[in-house]
């Protein structure tokens, strides 16, 4: 479990800082900082649904097999948008517009640390956990 979180951590901590990187050699601070904030927001959701289980595969639990999930995704997903996207939330977020263009850098930073997470379940599975004669689970 720590190798994961550790592991996570860093394709997080890379996939941010690398927008980060990239956009500021491209655009101002502001969006450099908007840019990476929102790889990050996008990153977490994503992380969201490959956090369900240690041990399986988001492909063997299915995407749409947890409806709240996804509701509750979608939403923080729209409401994120709306800080992009509304003037007024510009303002008091400080966010900048993502342009498509952005987008094409976000998208694929984004989904690296979700990316990362599925690829360690599936080239390394949880090893069986075994239930000792009182019942009790032993840890592998």
């Amino acid at each position: 479990m720590q190798i994961g979180i550790a592991v996570q951590s860093i394709a997080l901590t890379v996939a941010v800082l690398g927008v980060f990187s990239l956009a500021l050699n491209q655009y101002d601070i502001a969006t450099a900082r908007t840019m990476a904030f929102t790889t990050l927001v996008l990153a977490e959701l994503l992380r969201s649904f490959t956090s369900r289980s240690e041990d399986l595969t988001l492909l063997r639990l299915g995407l749409c097999s947890n409806p709240t999930l996804l509701l509750g995704t979608g939403l923080s997903a729209g409401l994120f948008l709306l800080t992009l996207y509304v003037p007024a939330l510009e303002t008091i977020f400080h966010t900048t517009f993502i342009t498509p263009q952005m987008w094409s850098l976000i998208l694929p930073a984004a989904f690296l640390p979700a990316a990362v997470a599925e690829i360690k379940k599936a080239l390394f599975p949880a090893k069986q956990r075994h239930h000792s004669a009182t019942g009790n689970e032993a840890r592998a």
